[in-house]
């Protein structure tokens, strides 16, 4: 897999703007009550924490991770490479929740989700001197998180709901300016089946102000692989026109933006549509308020196939300019 390095791989790339971090699968029940990460072919780049299941990841940190300085001190050169990675190649990256081997349940109750909530934003959020909590990650800060639930879930909502008001609250702290003084942006993204509603996020979809959906449109009938070239609407299967109508009059932000999530290869899942399909499909979504770009499951297997990178962002620039490119990156399971 191509490294999510500073100097090349995903980050020095171009035609990602965000990038996916694959998945934290398990939240409360690892060894020792721990958090559980699975990076896939990027977890022998991590050791573990003592009597925990739970990844130390120095090199992540070092090269992959954006970070904003915490203070004006000059003499980490670990946060220099990581804030290059956010301000030289401007990559947002995100850590994403659950994937297909999730499994836990949620929590068991509101107060379990609240205070799992603080936890997992002490870990993987601002770092502060005084914290004593295992980072994964080290100094570095993720700029928000994903929920990719494919299965029952309790009180999910109402985790996601308080990393919200964690990020929002520390949107505005001088802890995460940048050193030019700017405000760094959290951001809440869900990635739904795209069946309306989709059962395992429908509390997420419902309760929570997201920024983004990153829709998959594959392994179901109504993929992008459904969609019929030259045909106005209704699209008989592909539903993107039912996701814009959520957006604009049933999402807690009627700003969020949505994104047609498509398998980066015939092997990444089912429904793979080609690069010319595809530009039809962009074609036809540009009409949508709402649609903001693509998201490909996953990094490495579009990076291995050809030239469907660059031109799939083709058929972006061309439709409109509106869409962003979003690399659903595989350091761990299915999605």
């Amino acid at each position: 897999m191509t490294r999510f390095d500073s100097q090349g791989g995903y980050a020095a790339n171009g035609e990602f703007q965000v990038i996916l971090l694959s998945f934290l699968v398990e939240i409360v029940k690892g060894e020792g009550n721990q958090p559980v990460l699975n990076f896939a072919n990027q977890g022998d780049k991590c050791s573990k924490f003592p009597g925990t299941e739970l990844f130390k990841c120095p090199e992540i940190e070092q090269t992959t991770l954006p970070l904003y300085h915490l203070s004006r001190r000059s003499n980490n050169s670990r946060r220099e490479d990581i804030q290059t990675c956010q301000t030289k190649h401007n990559k947002t990256i995100l850590l994403s929740i659950g994937g297909a081997t999730y499994s836990e349940g949620g929590f068991i109750s509101t107060n379990s989700a609240v205070s799992t909530a603080d936890k997992i934003w002490e870990m993987f959020g601002h770092y502060t001197l005084t914290s004593t909590i295992n980072r994964p990650f080290g100094n570095a800060c993720v700029d928000g998180f994903d929920f990719d639930i494919e299965a029952n879930s309790l009180n999910m909502d109402v985790f996601a709901n308080k990393l919200r008001k964690n990020m929002d609250g520390d949107q505005h702290s001088s802890l995460t300016a940048g050193n030019d003084g700017s405000i760094r942006r959290f951001y809440l993204s869900a990635a739904p089946q795209c069946p309306q509603p989709d059962w395992y996020t429908k509390d997420i979809l419902e309760r929570v102000r997201l920024d983004m959906v990153f829709v998959q449109f594959y392994n179901n009938y109504c993929g992008v692989s459904a969609f019929v070239q030259d045909v106005d609407d209704p699209q008989p299967l592909f539903n993107l026109k039912d996701w814009n109508n959520w957006a604009k009059h049933d999402a807690v932000n009627k700003n969020v933006k949505v994104f047609v999530g498509v398998p980066g290869n015939a092997n990444a899942g089912s429904g793979y549509a080609s690069q010319d399909k595809l530009g039809g499909v962009v074609k036809y979504s540009t009409r949508f308020d709402s649609f903001a770009g693509i998201m490909v499951w996953d990094a490495s297997s579009a990076w291995g196939n050809g030239d469907f990178i660059s031109d799939v962002k083709k058929y972006l620039k061309d439709g409109g300019g509106k869409g962003h490119r979003v690399a659903r990156g595989r350091l761990g399971g299915r999605g």
